[in-house]
């Protein structure tokens, strides 16, 4: 829970951050009136940014959408399929869905701005930054058993893409947004050929909210994103200490870095999980790995421990479902502890029990968790920060 919270805080920040380089961005660039710029098509910017705003004026034959039809500035178009395959777990077969684009199209048109002193030239035909584009089409084009060889979406008509074998397509989806060909414009982007167009540095900036109105926005959101994030970041610190085990008692995640005994935690694994074990107690001690119970294909573990110097100190594969237990006595040193999947992995990997056995390991508690499904995954191979598990009550009658 801390990770997420600490990477909800990163993300917070970016937004903040870039919020504040796009008002930076606003502020730097010249603004001029747009009969200034349309009788002097100048910047005195070194890059040569510019900046201004004014009501549309789309010229006599404005560019139509493909799909709507719709008079516009600006077009995009997104073509995605849709499709359905079956995935072999540990659990038994299962159906996911996915998508994948099949195209994008977009187009943009000269047009004009004018603030009541006169008409500059904006060209949209590289594209830009919106803030303005509205939905004007969107439509699913569903696929049975007989293939079309072409889809149509409105006006739009495309051939039938060739569909990859190992998955089922069952649908076709058009969606499309333009930049309406009204209203009033703030743009900001660079001098060329007596228009404002794309820079070659940057994008170029298209917005509806005007330039006040814009620049009050990014600092709104800049605000947002950066007081959300040191909130964020201020309670991820205590959940990352104290917290971020599951709600089942004593299950917690593996860490990656472990320290002579470790009590019992669940992972999930794909292809290979690697632990850095310091062992700072020179005793006996069982590396124990546990299968999952109760699912339809069982984890055969593969469990084998190296030295600093890469040497094989101990493996054990044990058998189809059942633990992969490693029992020796360790000098003080650096070992790498390895699990993997014996046989052919599944998707989702599998999940299972890992734990040491040592001196100071409450080998009870242990072994009343041996096979117990786990409640909780972590990414296979992730670097998950150990969490705090509750300290499992002592045996009767032990010493303190």
């Amino acid at each position: 829970m801390g990770v997420l919270v600490l990477i909800i805080a990163i993300v917070l920040g970016i937004f903040g951050f870039l919020q504040a380089r796009k008002g930076n961005r606003v502020l730097a660039a010249p603004f001029r009136k747009t009969g200034e710029l349309g009788a002097n098509p100048t910047s005195p910017d070194p890059k040569g940014a510019i900046s201004t705003e004014g009501k549309v004026i789309a010229p006599a034959e404005p560019l139509r959408s493909p799909c709507s039809d719709t008079p516009c500035l600006y077009y995009a178009v997104t073509v995605t399929r849709h499709y359905e395959k079956d995935e072999q777990t540990q659990d038994g077969v299962k159906t996911s869905t996915g998508t994948s684009p099949v195209t994008v199209m977009t187009k943009g048109a000269q047009f004009q701005l004018d603030d009541g002193s006169g008409a500059v030239t904006v060209d949209l035909s590289k594209g830009g930054d919106f803030d303005n584009l509205k939905k004007s089409f969107n439509n699913t084009v569903k696929i049975g058993l007989k293939i079309p060889g072409e889809l149509v979406f409105g006006s739009l008509r495309l051939q039938t893409p060739s569909l990859p074998s190992g998955e089922r397509t069952t649908s076709f989806e058009a969606s499309e947004q333009v930049v309406p060909a009204e209203g009033n414009l703030f743009v900001l982007g660079a001098v060329k050929d007596n228009a404002i167009s794309k820079p070659s540095w940057r994008s170029l900036m298209v917005s509806s909210k005007g330039r006040e109105g814009l620049l009050g926005a990014t600092a709104k959101k800049k605000k947002i994103g950066y007081i959300g994030g040191a909130v964020a970041l201020v309670l991820s610190i205590p959940l990352m200490i104290f917290g971020g085990g599951s709600s089942g008692g004593d299950h917690y995640f593996c860490g990656t870095t472990l320290i002579n005994s470790v009590k019992s935690c669940h992972a999930n694994v794909s292809t290979e999980d690697t632990y850095t074990w310091n062992v700072t107690d020179s005793e006996s001690y069982k590396v124990v790995v546990t299968p999952a119970t109760g699912k339809k294909y069982a984890f055969w573990p593969d469990l084998k421990i190296t030295d600093a110097t890469g040497k094989v100190v101990a493996q054990n594969t044990g058998s189809v479902g059942t633990p992969a237990e490693i029992d020796s006595k360790m000098p003080v040193g650096t070992y790498t502890i390895s699990v993997k999947p014996k046989d052919n992995p599944v998707s989702g990997g599998f999940d299972y029990s890992f734990a040491i056995l040592g001196p100071k390991a409450p080998a009870a508690a242990v072994a009343a968790k041996a096979g117990t499904t786990p409640e909780a995954k972590s990414a296979p191979g992730a670097n998950v920060v150990p969490a705090m598990a509750k300290p499992a009550a002592k045996p009767a009658g032990a010493k303190h």
